[in-house]
């Protein structure tokens, strides 16, 4: 518990990056900002906009939580002594943290100190007594120790709370799927995504089904559309009362990619390609709107 402490305090008191990325979320949700704005906003959690800042700057790096990996318990730890971790971390403040600003004009950096709130939000975003599942812990350590504590971190990253299904799911694509291959973390990234977003009372297999159906469908739709819109202007396209696809080919493509690969891995052969025609209503065995909902969120959140 100490030695996990430590790292955690260690981290807030090193530097947090509002790097390019945390700006462009920032910019999204609240705006664009001066050096001097962000520093007030910082300060003051009063300010909305300083609540979606703390938010995004006080989440923790893929190294941090590597590193925490390799000192957790194969399970995680219990609600309980996450909560006395909490408590430790926050028995240590006040720190004060080192802003490295690289976007805004000014300095390069700032100090800030960090906010119990802020604390709090650095610790519980650490999933640290996420549910980790029956059997994936023991599968896991019998592989090499570098791949496996990243696998771990991923899972306990997820969320997830374990049906029997989809954890023999994700087993059965581990054990299939080749470690050595360069999209093996990118497919084990999306195996958890689609799990987490899985509509209740849904197994593993038709729900996969109907996630590939869904995106061919929609793809397929696309195409459709661009080759009716081809060589037509605005006016024409009003007229005749055709609107252009509202879908994110590229991700629907990674999406549809990942899905027949972890299906092929798990199932076998993958159900036949071509062009889809079916209703959302047709393609899937659980509760249509539950289906929509679920791949959109996945769309959303993917980067």
């Amino acid at each position: 518990m100490k030695k996990l402490a430590s790292i955690i305090i260690n981290a807030l008191k090193g530097e947090l990056q509002a790097d390019a990325a945390l700006f462009a979320q920032a910019d999204s949700l609240v705006g664009a900002f001066t050096f001097d704005e962000l520093k007030k906003a910082l300060a003051d959690p009063d300010l909305p906009e300083g609540q979606v800042l703390m938010e995004l700057l006080f989440s923790p790096g893929e190294d941090l939580l590597l590193r925490l990996e390799e000192h957790l318990p194969q399970k995680g730890l219990s609600s309980s002594r996450a909560k006395k971790l909490e408590q430790a971390v926050l028995a240590a403040l006040p720190i004060k943290a080192k802003i490295a600003c690289h976007r805004q004009a000014g300095p390069p950096y700032f100090w800030l100190e960090v906010p119990a709130f802020g604390a709090m939000r650095f610790v519980r975003s650490l999933n640290l007594d996420s549910d980790m599942g029956e059997q994936i812990p023991s599968f896991l350590q019998k592989r090499e120790k570098k791949q496996a504590l990243a696998v771990r971190s991923l899972v306990r990253q997820a969320g997830i709370v374990w049906t029997g299904a989809f954890e023999s799911f994700f087993l059965a694509f581990l054990e299939q799927a080749n470690w050595q291959d360069d999209d093996f973390m990118h497919l084990v990234r999306k195996a958890l995504e689609f799990t987490a977003h899985a509509p209740k009372n849904t197994l593993p297999e038709p729900y996969l089904e109907s996630i590939i159906l869904w995106c061919r469908m929609h793809l397929e739709q696309a195409r459709q559309t661009k080759e009716e819109l081809a060589g037509t202007n605005k006016e024409t396209r009003m007229a005749l009362g055709i609107r252009p696809a509202f879908v994110d080919e590229n991700r629907l493509g990674q999406s549809l990619l990942a899905a027949e690969k972890i299906y092929g891995l798990v199932f076998g052969p993958i159900l036949p390609k071509g062009s889809v025609r079916v209703s959302d209503q047709e393609l899937n065995p659980c509760n249509p709107q539950d289906l929509r909902l679920a791949i959109r969120a996945m769309l959303k959140d993917e980067d």
